[in-house]
């Protein structure tokens, strides 16, 4: 170790300088340099791996803490390519413009670190087993990085959480409500008293992951395909993009019935809400009632009369097999009143009132393969305002059981053939044909505000 010139005292062993350095406690800092070293060799000693990828735009994303996967976007293009995808930075790590939440945050092996620091969303969510959880909103702490996940935790609990953030003080929340700006404020405090300010942005590996304040890794699953390089011709006609087409594009369109079109992979979900469910206790509908599936239809061919007013400017428009869509080919569906609303009471009565605001709202709607979790599609749909209140007890799917308080309750019972599991309803009539929708379930849905529909 020796001091430094600059009149400050500094000590320093290999990479690690140590400020304000005191001769009589050099044993301490040698200890910690050495377990710096130790963690910095472990970090960066695989960088000579044959199996080093560049990222590119699209990269499918996945937390340790979450139950979803996300899609990495670029908003800024630094004109590097690989092929016609471009090759994203370590630096391309903003959330909202970047990273997307991961759904439900905790799954029983990774549970998510809160303190009265850091606090809690109010907004839960059911993760994959049907617990519920609070959503997911990354704090990031920093820039991609490299190393394990096992020591990037460590970094999380030993030197952010434990030490850094506890001084701040606890009036910064007395309101008693989740301050999302002022958690990252914290966040961006410490990062700049951590990270210094280089010229340069180091490309973004396929082996970095980057962490989130409340104890989550987020690693990079894959690749996209890579896209052939295409010439894309002048037309006057086709005018500016539409705002719904900005960000990940759409995957391959393909059709799972002669009239039912879906397109391949996740959609990126921006500002959308998403829904899940308790898979297990919808299964177990199966053992007295072996036919349920995630579809129905609903017989309706028009606009329902109480909401109606809700729906000023949207068609409602039969296909040739008789499901009603939009004038952008979105299907007409009907939903359960939690999906919609996740606290919706159990004593609710199902009217189109409570949910006026949100009547017409778009709906993407994400199945995976029954025998192929990992494989999705998924549909677009707009919802109608109508209700499926025969879904008593969990307000998502069709229990054949309505609500206590609502208008079938009276009219029409618990009647058997109600005891579909179904998720969504088709607006229209039944078609008489499913092809490959059967090999498909509900992963979960994504529902987005109505002002974001057009």
């Amino acid at each position: 170790m020796g001091r430094a010139k600059n009149g400050r005292n500094k000590a320093g062993t290999g990479d690690f300088i140590f400020e304000n350095y005191k001769e009589q406690d050099s044993d301490k800092y040698e200890e910690k340099a050495l377990e710096l070293m130790c963690r910095h060799f472990e970090f960066y000693g695989q960088l000579n791996s044959p199996d080093i990828e560049y990222v590119t735009r699209g990269a499918k994303l996945s937390c340790t803490h979450g139950n979803r996967y996300i899609y990495l976007d670029a908003a800024r293009d630094h004109g590097v390519y690989d092929g016609k995808n471009p090759v994203l930075t370590c630096k391309d790590c903003k959330k909202e413009e970047n990273i997307k939440d991961f759904g439900a945050c905790g799954n029983g092996k990774f549970e998510p670190l809160y303190s009265e620091e850091a606090p809690h969303p109010a907004q839960t969510a059911l993760n994959r087993n049907g617990q519920e959880r609070y959503v997911c909103l990354p704090v990031l702490l920093g820039e991609w990085g490299y190393g394990d996940i096992n020591s990037r935790s460590l970094l999380i609990g030993e030197v952010l959480i434990d030490k850094a953030y506890k001084v701040y003080k606890k009036e910064s929340f007395d309101s008693g409500e989740f301050s999302e700006d002022t958690i990252e404020q914290i966040a961006k405090n410490q990062i700049q008293n951590m990270v210094e300010d280089v010229e340069y942005s180091q490309v973004l590996m396929k082996c970095d992951n980057l962490l989130c304040l409340y104890g989550g890794v987020i690693t990079i699953e894959e690749n996209p395909e890579p896209e052939e390089e295409s010439v894309i011709e002048d037309n006057s006609e086709m005018g500016e993009l539409e705002e719904e087409n900005l960000g990940l594009p759409r995957g391959e369109e393909i059709y799972i019935t002669s009239w039912l079109k879906a397109y391949k992979g996740e959609p990126d979900g921006k500002n959308g809400k998403r829904v899940y469910y308790d898979k297990e206790a919808r299964e177990l509908l199966r053992t007295d009632y072996p036919k349920i599936d995630w579809y129905s239809y609903e017989e309706q061919t028009e606009k329902n009369g109480n909401c109606a007013d809700h729906l000023e400017g949207q068609e409602f428009i039969s296909t040739d097999r008789g499901v009603l869509i939009d004038e952008k080919e979105r299907y007409w569906i009907t939903l359960g009143p939690r999906v919609i609303d996740s606290d919706y009471p159990d004593t609710g009565n199902c009217q189109a009132e409570y949910f006026a605001d949100s009547i017409g709202c778009r709906v993407d709607v994400v199945l995976s393969k029954m025998d192929n979790k990992d494989e999705h599609i998924y549909l677009e749909c707009v919802w109608s305002g109508n209700i499926k209140a025969h879904t008593s007890g969990n307000g998502i799917y069709q229990t054949g059981v309505p609500y206590i308080n609502s208008t079938q309750a009276k009219t029409e019972p618990f009647k058997e053939e109600y005891v579909n599991g179904s998720i969504i309803e088709f607006t229209g009539k039944d078609p008489h044909e499913t092809g490959t929708m059967s090999e498909y379930m509900v992963d979960y849905l994504i529902v987005y505000p109505k002002e974001l529909t057009e």
